[in-house]
């Protein structure tokens, strides 16, 4: 049988410099196999799946030694070109690899390339659409989707390829709960015709549904096997930077029907400090808000919240649902069409730009689209100085927004050129620098590693301790059982339920309403009949009794 994919002691270091992106990395994947590829950020999953898709060394130059071969075709000397229809992509900058002006002709486009019939090419397309939910988006113009829509018509122009190797990079990091699980079922369904996948990602629970997971560090492999076998284990998960699941050890069949495995014993409840509730008169509220963007989508239909001063919520829901419609309303980038939205007694959209930047603090998913200074100290620095702040008073809200993010005497590097977790610490400390009452958070930890997630929610944690209003949108829902307060939950347009995090992660009918699952842990312990939302309180919960055994 020949191989679906070859990686024969291979390393690769970029051009200018010294440390190694891969290094002597070997593995071999059988057709029809999924391999889920897992490491902190710069561990090498990118590389690994460029050089499977010819882009290094060819596009992207440096050394490389070693072989790598896509059934039985060794890629030395070759360019992506050389593997149409053969190797599909879904890179991690998916924004940028689009291309068409709409959605159906970014699908329609790989198989346009390939010279394919236009019948074939409309099947194709079609198939590919109804996959990845995107049917009733064909006629939309790709610039007015939303983040995970965005997402989904990578995906889907990569189906539409019909390739027989795919090579997924954090394909899944914009998507919703319920877009995660439909990426699972494609990928499922990829593997039942035979073709191949690997799939790059930070999410340790997102691969258990994969015949194998590479854990990488550094370049070079931390552990391989099982998808439980290597997450359960603590020591490799913490050297490849993954957040390891250890409450899996306890449980049979994870994927389908969970169960305490023999011998397991569980507590009653999971002991577990619920954190205290906002209390107080509202200081954010939104009533009856509605708002239509120009191009006619309704995003909002009568949307209502009210967000007491020192709390930390989360705004949770599917892709399109209106999160971030509510929270750009809130901030006072836009106007509502109708309804009101008050910020401390007053419109933020009708208060002036330097006061707003006081009261209410935004950052952006994409720290990109904010960042624009050549060092960090000036790019955190810019803000108060916008103020009318003397060089003393900036420097003393510069030095301290930067440690609170962890990021001390770094002021002279060059933004641009740190990792994305770090860019996105910069914006934040830059947000920080200005001081305001509420700090708004779109999508802080995607495409961030398990220690980026931490670093960044522990320090808007700190802050909400010492005051400051914490509001962030996210689809990790194990990020907001660990962190959050409260849960607004947001769909069509509206506000579902604002509740606390416990009651709202064990309302399952709530989330489903919603598109939504509990995370992973939530859900084990329900099938336990255990009251736990999170991994700590699972495994505290949760031992092998006398005789029963252990891994």
């Amino acid at each position: 049988m020949t191989l679906a994919v070859e990686v024969d002691d291979l390393s690769f270091t970029y051009r200018g410099r010294e440390r190694p992106a891969l290094s002597h990395l070997s593995f071999y994947l059988r057709p029809g196999e999924t391999l889920a590829a897992l490491g902190h950020s710069g561990a090498g999953k990118s590389t690994l799946l460029a050089a499977l898709a010819a882009v290094v060394p060819e596009i992207k130059k440096g050394r490389w030694s070693g072989r790598a071969a896509v059934f039985g075709r060794a890629l030395a000397g070759l360019r992506p070109r050389d593997l149409a229809g053969r190797v599909a992509c879904v890179f991690e900058d998916f924004d940028a690899a689009l291309v068409a002006t709409t959605v159906e002709q970014e699908v329609a486009f790989g198989p346009r390339y390939l010279g394919l019939p236009a019948a074939y090419i409309e099947k194709r397309v079609t198939a590919a659409l109804a996959s990845c939910g995107l049917a009733d988006l064909r006629g939309r113009a790709v610039a007015t989707l939303s983040g995970g829509q965005k997402q989904r018509l990578a995906v889907a122009a990569a189906l539409a390829a019909e390739a027989r190797l795919f090579l997924l990079d954090e394909a899944g990091t914009d998507l919703d709960p319920m877009g995660k699980k439909a990426l699972a079922g494609i990928i499922a369904a990829l593997r039942e015709r035979g073709c191949t996948v690997i799939a790059a990602d930070n999410d340790g629970a997102g691969a258990l549904g994969f015949d194998g997971v590479l854990l990488l560090a550094g370049g070079e492999e931390a552990g391989r096997g099982a998808p439980a076998a290597v997450l359960g284990d603590a020591g490799l998960c913490a050297r490849a930077g993954v957040a390891p699941l250890p409450y899996l050890r306890f449980f049979d069949a994870v994927e389908t029907a969970p169960r305490l495995k023999a011998g397991v014993r569980g507590a009653a409840a999971a002991p577990h400090a619920e954190p205290a509730e906002g209390t107080g008169a509202p200081f954010i509220t939104a009533e009856e808000v509605r708002f239509t963007y120009p191009n006619g989508g309704e995003a909002l239909r009568g949307a209502d919240l009210a967000v007491p001063a020192g709390d930390f919520l989360a705004l949770v829901g599917q892709n399109g649902g209106g999160k971030t419609t509510l929270a750009k309303l809130l901030a006072g980038f836009m106007a509502p069409a109708a309804g009101a939205v008050r910020v401390g007694g007053a419109a933020p959209h009708a208060m002036p730009t330097a006061l707003r930047a006081r009261v209410v603090g935004y950052l952006f998913q994409n720290p990109d689209h904010q960042i624009f200074q050549a060092t960090v100290a000036e790019e955190v620095a810019f803000g108060p100085r916008r103020l009318g702040l003397d060089d003393a008073a900036t420097g003393r809200r510069m030095e301290s927004a930067l440690a609170a993010v962890g990021m001390s005497g770094r002021g002279d590097e060059d933004p641009f050129a740190l990792p994305k977790g770090d860019r996105q610490r910069v914006a934040l400390a830059s947000v920080l620098a200005m001081e305001p009452e509420v700090l708004v958070l779109d999508e802080p930890t995607t495409g961030l590693d398990r220690g980026e997630v931490t670093s960044l929610m522990t320090a808007a944690a700190a802050l909400n301790a010492r005051g400051t209003t914490v509001i962030f949108i996210t689809h990790a829902l194990d990020v907001v059982a660990s962190f959050a307060r409260r849960v607004a939950v947001v769909a069509d347009g509206r506000v579902l339920a604002c509740d606390t995090t416990r009651r709202v992660l064990r309302d399952r009918d709530l989330l489903a309403r919603a598109g939504l699952e509990p995370p992973l842990a939530a859900r084990l312990a329900a099938a336990a009949g255990i009251d736990a939302i999170t991994g700590d309180e699972l495994e505290r919960a949760l031992a092998f009794g006398a005789g029963g055994g252990g891994l």
